[in-house]
């Protein structure tokens, strides 16, 4: 399987598994779903999972959306609350909440 060109390009060879290892890494270190990766790549959650599986090869074209799409991370829930800890405090306290611990070190302010 390997040799076969990806990228439709002179001298560019990428193999299947290499370019699906590539695809799954890529969306696995975004934080991201198959189908939020094909919605920000304009494909479908079937074709993200063939070509993560190396059972079909996207174009360069395709390849590249989909890579883009991977940088899109999520942000982490850590994050969201952090930079929403006022809000949510104030929110909590409003429905009569007077000690929040769900949210540990967050909630603290600390980022441990």
């Amino acid at each position: 399987m390997t040799g076969v060109t990806l990228c439709r390009q002179p001298g560019i060879q990428i193999g299947m598994k290499s370019a699906a290892a590539s695809i799954r890494v890529a969306r696995e270190a975004s934080g991201l779903t198959q189908a939020e990766v094909a919605r920000g790549a304009g494909t479908s959650q079937p074709a993200m999972s063939r070509y993560e599986r190396g059972t079909a090869i996207p174009s360069k074209h395709t390849l590249d959306r989909i890579l883009a799409a991977c940088s899109k991370r999520k942000p982490r829930p850590r994050d969201v609350l952090l930079a929403n800890r006022d809000k949510v405090l104030e929110l909590l306290r409003s429905y009569g909440a007077t000690k929040v611990l769900v949210f540990g070190s967050v909630a603290g302010g600390r980022t441990t």
